[in-house]
């Protein structure tokens, strides 16, 4: 799920706050919808290739103008990109025949600032933060997928405070490019990761690295990050001023 806001297509002409979703119910997990906020009106939805499954999807706004990217997987060998520009609804779509190819094997997928680079969290490559080149054949056009240009190398059993863990969903900081959220359903964490040119270094983390059952039970500012239990953080969102998870045990944390 994704709210976004100021969101305009060719149909929607004054700008709106719409809930974007993806449905997990066989033969439905193809669509991506957009819903108004109140639930009552379906006011998109962007289907990926037929018999599809979408593993993940983002909505960007770019220079005043919405896109969509989404990648999964067809059957057992194929993986496919597909990205849109919802202003016009122009869209592009690519598959590859390959079960190792990263657009099958992703968990999730977070773009930058100006739709340059997409990074995917590599399930096949031992949870793996990849980053892929965006380009766009021209101004307004679809983005397409262009080559692997960094991967951080995920650590078994890592020191959370200076190695990378597992990733299993990614977030791109809104204030900066070169700052990288993960979260980790192996590792029970979250991480903040630096970009440079050199590699990818950890700046902070927060979680104990154990599966934690109960939840998190203190007055704010009175828990040390290094005491925050979760279970299995797929959920991960940033703004400028917060960070949200959410656990496959249904609990919701919030840190500055």
């Amino acid at each position: 799920v994704q709210v976004v806001n100021n969101v305009t297509t060719n149909a929607i002409t004054t700008a709106e706050e719409i809930v974007f979703m993806n449905v997990k119910e066989r033969r439905m997990n193809e669509i991506v919808y957009g819903f108004s906020t109140n639930g009552a009106s379906c006011r998109i939805a962007i289907g990926g290739p037929r018999n599809g499954i979408i593993h993940d999807f983002e909505v960007k706004i770019i220079n005043a103008t919405t896109y969509i990217f989404m990648s999964g997987r067809v059957g057992r060998r194929v993986g496919f990109f597909k990205t849109c520009n919802l202003s016009t609804r122009v869209c592009t779509q690519r598959t590859w025949r390959d079960r190792n190819h990263i657009t099958r094997t992703s968990h999730r997928i977070s773009v930058n600032s100006d739709a340059s680079s997409i990074y995917f969290t590599d399930s096949a490559g031992g949870g793996d933060l990849v980053e892929y080149s965006l380009t766009a054949a021209a101004a307004g056009a679809p983005y397409e997928l262009g080559n692997q240009t960094r991967r951080c190398e995920a650590v078994n059993n890592p020191n959370l405070l200076t190695q990378m863990m597992y990733a299993s969903n990614v977030q791109v900081s809104p204030d900066s490019d070169n700052i990288i959220y993960i979260s980790s359903h192996i590792n029970h964490a979250v991480q903040k990761i630096q970009l440079s040119a050199t590699g990818c270094t950890v700046i902070t983390s927060v979680g104990t690295g154990n599966q934690a059952f109960a939840r998190n039970n203190a007055d704010p500012g009175n828990l040390a990050g290094n005491d925050v239990g979760f279970s299995g953080p797929w959920g991960l969102n940033v703004t400028s001023t917060r960070v949200l998870t959410s656990t496959s045990r249904g609990y919701v944390d919030e840190f500055n």
